[in-house]
């Protein structure tokens, strides 16, 4: 069979690293639906993953910055390419109520792979002498000892939905691809005297909508002094959160809050606000 086919590679490597910047909008893609496998042969499941949960991927990647840092390590034999850009790529998903992201810059060596394959994938790992801390699950770090693999696919054998040999700036609707619609992620603890990876949970479900330039979802927490601290994504920047006292014509005004940044997150802290107020993120 013809496949028209790239594969990208992004080695994230160490704080050590400067990365380069575009100050172009990264190109984003939204991939949702329904858990519908939970296992848990290792322990440690954690609270709020279950089976018919929803899902939302989210991926990121800068046009401006993948094609100019392509690079083959000596060590790499195979026709993958590699970048040492931090900036070049993002991932953030939510999988029930378990949040996964990428930490940019990453504090150990990642790598990601995008293939373009009658469709849209990409998966990636920690190289075996980096485990831990290649992912942060609800605003935390993996415990050291742990690595996540984080994966998703949507595919056409037909060639009908996506015929292209290079990275997309937009995806068809999800009912054009007929073979492959799934997300998925596992996590790992490594035995530290062999090196063996053993599987501790993971979880995975059909992608049933793609969203292009998908919206940065807005979560809210009631923090214990009382202040309430809203987050989105690190990987969609140049929102601004925004409130309204109702729905009913009242002006929406930005939040005279501070903005702080995560390895991961945006997030503003609001002391105190109404009963009632609204909230929301806009575009700059």
């Amino acid at each position: 069979m013809n496949y028209r086919k790239l594969v990208l590679s992004a080695l994230l490597a160490s704080l050590t690293l400067t990365p380069v910047r575009s100050l172009a909008a990264p190109v984003s893609f939204g991939f949702s639906g329904v858990i519908n496998s939970v296992t848990s042969p290792g322990g440690g499941l954690p609270a709020g993953l279950a089976v018919d949960q929803p899902f939302l991927v989210i991926v990121t990647y800068d046009p401006d910055l993948l094609p100019a840092a392509f690079e083959s390590p000596a060590n790499v034999t195979d026709a993958n390419y590699y970048t040492t850009n931090l900036a070049a790529y993002g991932y953030w998903a939510r999988f029930g109520s378990l949040e996964i992201s990428l930490p940019n810059p990453a504090p150990v060596k990642v790598t990601h792979s995008i293939e373009v394959r009658n469709g849209f994938g990409g998966w990636d790992g920690v190289q075996q002498e980096s485990y831990g801390a290649d992912a942060w699950f609800n605003q935390a770090p993996l415990p050291a000892g742990q690595m996540a693999t984080r994966g998703f696919s949507i595919m056409d054998d037909t060639m009908t939905a996506f015929d292209s040999e290079s990275l997309p700036l937009t995806l068809p609707p999800i009912s054009q691809f007929q073979r492959i619609h799934r997300a998925s992620f596992a996590v790992f603890q490594i035995n530290s005297e062999t090196g063996v990876p053993s599987t501790l949970y993971q979880a995975g479900g059909l992608i049933s909508e793609i969203t292009n330039s998908p919206r940065p979802p807005l979560s809210l927490s009631r923090q214990p002094s009382g202040s309430l601290r809203l987050s989105w994504p690190r990987i969609l920047p140049g929102y601004v959160l925004q409130s309204a006292n109702d729905l009913d014509g009242s002006p929406w005004t930005p939040v005279a809050a501070t903005q702080t940044e995560t390895p991961t997150e945006f997030v503003v802290e609001v002391k105190s606000a109404p009963a009632g107020t609204f909230f929301r993120l806009q575009k700059n």
